[in-house]
């Protein structure tokens, strides 16, 4: 009887819908007496929404998806203001803005959207669009239709623009990298990562497949758009080909004055010089982009140091005169795209050269600079040190990296260490330029079975300077170091105030790349023939190869002009004193010098590199003190 009362208390409406929602209970499970109460309850009130609502919630339990998008559909058109329906169509867009789901009821509603009238869907984004009063939410929806629907770009693209704008400069956001400047694809490119995470955004939008590509496309783009004179393949070009064009630009506004010329020119060679820029760091430091977990190991770029015979220009002195033509950088046998990151070097350098080339350029370019908070990126740095040591400006390069001293990190302090000491070396600091080495040498670990091989690139035979990019490693750094060692002491030993010390530690380094490094002991040797003398005691502790032991034995005979060797490891004159007996003293000291000799020979097989950084460990005071 209550039951009754009740039903007689309902109106038509609900007592339709109760009776359609009564045959799906479980006790009864039967969708299609439910659907049939549907059908005539819609019959009799088309006009009525909660009937024509709950038709359509029963077809979504059905899995129905046809059935569901069209009384979707008809709602739309019926029933434009109910907010029951504006949370189902805003629920199934913000799904369609999200990455799929395992969620078998969100993939159901995209179905349903997906299912819709076409333009039914276009109505529906831009009807809710226009509802939101979040402006990201209003925007996001805005780019969803113009995906979709590219025809609506002419309609909504420049207003949706001013609305980005609008509500970044009312965010008082600092950083161009930001949600409202993402959902406009203006990802910032120095990001090689996919996903990168940005405040207000779903991971899907942070996720960019090609960064660079896209901003390369779009500089194109707007240059059509605005009748740049830029070529449609200008970045798809080799470097030289792309620097070519652009300098192209450049002579071309200059003649012109035209400021619509010179902002193509700014725009163009700043895009080029990012790209370059963020290639090449990328390479130097792979940390500044990929994070503390990439494991590439840092490039570092130094002057190439050749053992020049005495006849030719010293290398310190070729590198304080700059000559007419920009310095040759050499790639080390181990990079195997040395060609590819050292044109990105020199491109980028050409580049930052010509923003500054003229006030007008350099202006708007430092305006670039203090938007995009230059100071800020760390790893400008090692481009600009590089920058100053390709242009030979030692000095400020020793500068710059005492001033970064603080902020370079640990993986890159080799990269600095190794840097300075050839600056200083260039300036003819050799003493300070030595002491960094040695500290750098000291700090690589040790193979105790390698055997050193020379990684320094050969000559080119080109004339002028020369730069060598190469891998922070031992098998590379270590070669580099002796020979920078050599250097600094060949122009010290040779110099008019040499001594016989430094020439004793240039034969100790020549034995580690035996016999690539034999012509420079020969000049070594004919130094010590002229003087007719060395002294050096600490000759038998560390030289012990064979073909050097062969070569003093001959100084002491009278072919080998006798030449007055004191390098016993107690001095021949403190010898001669020691012995009581005057007559046959130079006898007994022959005699010594030759089984001295004989036993030096049996430590030939010694492993060199370990007895070269024994002696740059033990020695280091004496290497320095030679070379004050």
């Amino acid at each position: 009887m209550a039951a009754t009362m009740n039903e007689k208390a309902m109106s038509d409406e609900v007592w339709l819908i109760s009776r359609a929602r009564a045959c799906m209970k479980p006790s009864k499970n039967d969708p299609y007496a439910a659907k049939a109460w549907m059908i005539t309850a819609r019959s009799l009130f088309p006009k009525n929404f909660s009937i024509q609502f709950e038709a359509y919630s029963l077809e979504k339990v059905g899995k129905n998806v046809k059935e569901a998008a069209k009384l979707l559909e008809e709602m739309f058109g019926l029933f434009p203001n109910e907010p029951q329906l504006w949370e189902e169509i805003q629920e199934i867009l913000e799904i369609l803005q999200t990455e799929m789901s395992a969620n078998s009821h969100k993939n159901f509603l995209t179905e349903i959207f997906a299912a819709v009238s076409t333009p039914t869907q276009c109505q529906m984004l831009l009807s809710v669009a226009q509802k939101i009063s979040n402006t990201l939410e209003q925007c996001r929806l805005l780019l969803l239709a113009m995906r979709k629907f590219p025809n609506l770009v002419f309609e909504h693209g420049l207003k949706l623009l001013d609305t980005l704008q609008q509500a970044e400069l009312e965010a008082k956001i600092k950083y161009p990298v930001n949600c409202y400047r993402k959902l406009f694809e203006l990802l910032s490119p120095t990001k090689s990562s996919n996903r990168v995470s940005i405040p207000g955004l779903f991971d899907k939008e942070c996720q960019v497949s090609d960064p660079w590509g896209s901003l390369l496309k779009l500089i194109i783009l707007l240059g059509q758009l605005m009748d740049w004179d830029v070529p449609q393949d200008l970045f798809s070009e080799p470097r030289e080909i792309q620097y070519k064009n652009i300098f192209s630009l450049y002579n071309r506004a200059r003649q012109t004055r035209s400021p619509e010329q010179t902002r193509q020119v700014l725009y163009t060679t700043v895009v080029l010089f990012l790209e370059c820029l963020y290639t090449y760091v990328s390479s130097v430091d792979p940390q500044s982009f990929l994070g503390p977990s990439a494991s590439h190991t840092p490039l570092v770029l130094m002057e190439k140091f050749e053992n020049e015979s005495l006849e030719e220009e010293p290398l310190a002195k070729k590198a304080k005169v700059q000559s007419e033509s920009s310095p040759i950088i050499v790639g080390a046998d181990c990079l195997s795209n040395a060609s590819r990151i050292i044109n990105s070097f020199t491109t980028a350098f050409k580049c930052y050269e010509l923003m500054h080339s003229t006030t007008e350029l350099q202006t708007e370019f430092m305006k670039l600079c203090e938007i995009w908070h230059m100071e800020t990126w760390t790893w400008m740095g090692h481009f600009q040190t590089d920058m100053l040591i390709y242009q030979g400006a030692f000095a400020d390069a020793i500068a710059h990296l005492q001033n970064f001293s603080s902020t370079i990190k640990e993986n890159m302090q080799l990269r600095s260490n190794l840097q300075m000491a050839c600056c200083f070396y260039c300036l003819h600091r050799y003493s300070k330029a030595c002491e960094l080495v040695l500290n750098v040498i000291k700090d690589l670990p040790y193979t105790h079975d390698k055997t050193p091989t020379s990684n320094v690139s050969e000559s080119s035979g080109a004339k002028g300077r020369q730069l060598w990019l190469t891998k922070c490693t031992e098998s590379e750094i270590l070669p580099y170091c002796i020979q920078l060692l050599l250097a600094a002491l060949k122009s010290k030993a040779f110099s008019a105030n040499g001594d016989d010390t430094s020439l004793g530690h240039m034969v100790v380094l020549l034995q580690y790349d035996w016999p690539k490094s034999e012509a420079l002991f020969f000049e070594v040797l004919k130094k010590i023939k002229q003087q007719n003398s060395l002294v050096y005691n600490m000759f038998f502790n560390y030289i012990i190869n064979v073909d050097i032991l062969e070569e003093f034995a001959f100084l002491k005979t009278v072919e080998g002009g006798k030449v007055n060797l004191d390098i016993l490891p107690t001095s021949t004159k403190i010898i001669a004193q020691q012995r009581t007996v005057t007559r046959g003293v130079n006898k007994g000291v022959k005699e010594d010098f030759k089984l001295t000799m004989v036993k030096q020979v049996s430590r030939s097989e010694e492993p060199v590199e370990k007895l070269i950084r024994t002696f740059l460990t033990n020695e280091r005071i004496s290497i320095l003190k030679a070379l004050a």
